[in-house]
């Protein structure tokens, strides 16, 4: 039988939203969708969610601090795995390059030195991309290396939220 993953927390979506919009892999407008949603399900939308719906999408600072008025507990592991896992969903559809997921990796794995159990592939993958820059290993190695080091992340894809 199989296990039903429990719905994820609005705080875990909005952080998430929040870092995926920092890397660039989300456009804001989509959390604008994703907040219209919800007041559409909603019979007395709380002011948080009306706020983020209002704001301008193409000021992603913007979209950015509303986020971060979304109440709840934050859950940076679950935040960070769907984080992780868009990196690699983006990747497998040919939207990043290397040189990108190089540098994702990097800033994901030094933005908090005490919690890397969830971003140590970004200082693997980043020294692999020095490796292919000073031409000791070719492309293809380092494309498996990224492979590699994301696969963890592939059961977390069907969990993005569909407007990610």
């Amino acid at each position: 039988m199989a296990m039903l993953t429990p719905p994820l927390d609005l705080r875990v979506l909005a952080q998430f939203a929040s870092d995926a919009i920092h890397f660039e892999l989300l456009d804001p407008a989509n959390v604008i969708v994703w907040a219209d949603s919800l007041i559409a399900e909603s019979d007395i939308p709380p002011p948080w969610l009306i706020d983020l719906s209002l704001v301008d999408p193409s000021d992603s600072l913007a979209v950015r601090a509303a986020l971060r008025a979304v109440p709840g507990e934050p859950d940076v592991d679950q935040s960070d795995r769907l984080l992780n896992s868009l990196v690699l969903r983006e990747w497998q559809r040919g939207k990043l390059t290397t040189q990108r997921i190089c540098t994702i990796g990097w800033q994901l794995y030094t933005r908090d030195p005490d919690r890397r159990e969830l971003t140590q592939w970004g200082v693997v993958v980043d020294h692999s991309g020095e490796q292919l820059d000073d031409g000791c290993i070719s492309k293809e190695t380092m494309r498996e290396t990224i492979d590699q080091e994301l696969v963890p992340f592939a059961d977390d894809v069907p969990r993005l939220p569909p407007w990610a």
